[in-house]
């Protein structure tokens, strides 16, 4: 019953764009609506597995919370958010770069902002 449950989520328009049915990251998928700009589609994919990534790869975690650190400062109503994602990005790799999400300069700015913060705590 509950496989039956499950198989009916994800086929049915419940299913999240950008997880696969086992709810693993589709990580190409999420990536071609990011460069589409579907930027909501991405952040609630992203969100739904943040929630529920317990045992995580942490390639899953830098992947995660790369895209939500330069989607959220993309908003100034959510920069605080964006810089508590880049502060949980350099954690997990302290030499991590934005360079291939084709940010801009104010991204950057903020990036660069919280990654010396890290460096001195």
């Amino acid at each position: 019953m509950f496989a039956l449950l499950i198989s009916a989520f994800c086929t049915s328009s419940w299913a999240i764009t950008g997880l696969n049915s086992d709810f693993s990251l589709n990580k190409e998928e999420i990536k071609n609506h990011y460069f589409e700009g579907e930027f909501d589609t991405v952040r609630t994919a992203l969100e739904h597995f943040r929630k529920n990534m317990k045992g995580a790869s942490r390639v899953d975690s830098v992947f995660v919370y790369k895209y939500l650190a330069v989607i959220c400062a993309a908003y100034p109503e959510s920069k605080l958010e964006a810089e508590s994602y880049m502060y949980q990005l350099l954690k997990l790799s302290p030499s991590v770069e934005l360079l291939d999400m084709y940010i801009s300069d104010t991204i950057q700015a903020i990036f660069s902002k919280v990654r010396t913060e890290y460096k001195v705590r």
